[in-house]
């Protein structure tokens, strides 16, 4: 019995050879948070939360997409402007926070992350939202407050899981919905 705890222990260390499943809200919430990208890229395969928030990154970090159980990622407070259109690879990310930034629009691959349960995209120059924003069906978090969003797109009516949406200090015309 014995034999058979330390293989299943083995197992759960190692993800599964790598590829661990997606981690419930509080398992997610409890798991070690990286907070450099040299400690993290020492063992990719354990890192599920990702935080680079006050780094004063201009570029998304390509290193990133080194981590193939990154479940939760925030970029908060950098300079960032922009996001890479293969930001649709990182498949297993629940959470994405790039708050107080640069960036103006959202590459349309963010509709790849069918797993994002919380978006927080609040303080940016968001301009606008990709149609493709529609496929996050099972986000049920998104904050855009403080943004310069004046087009939100029709597919937004396909996020039935969405419970929290934060608008605040956006002007909308309703001329143009």
């Amino acid at each position: 019995m014995k034999a058979r705890f330390l293989l299943l222990t083995f197992f759960v260390a190692c993800g599964f050879a790598g590829q661990a499943q997606l981690l419930d809200s509080l398992e997610l919430e409890t798991a070690y948070v990286y907070t450099s990208l040299e400690e993290a890229l020492k063992e990719p395969y354990k890192v599920y939360r990702l935080h680079l928030n006050k780094k004063k990154l201009e570029k998304f970090p390509p290193e990133i997409f080194e981590f193939p159980n990154l479940q939760d990622l925030d970029l908060s407070k950098n300079r960032l402007t922009e996001l890479p259109d293969s930001l649709g690879k990182l498949k297993k990310l629940q959470i994405l926070n790039v708050s107080s930034n640069n960036l103006e629009v959202f590459p349309k691959s963010i509709g790849d992350l069918t797993q994002l349960k919380k978006l927080y995209a609040n303080k940016n120059k968001l301009i606008s939202l990709p149609a493709h924003i529609g496929n996050l069906t099972q986000l049920k978090v998104m904050d855009l407050w403080s943004n310069e969003i004046g087009y939100f797109p029709e597919d937004m009516k396909n996020m039935k899981s969405l419970r929290k949406l934060d608008l605040r200090n956006i002007l909308i015309n309703d001329e143009t919905q």
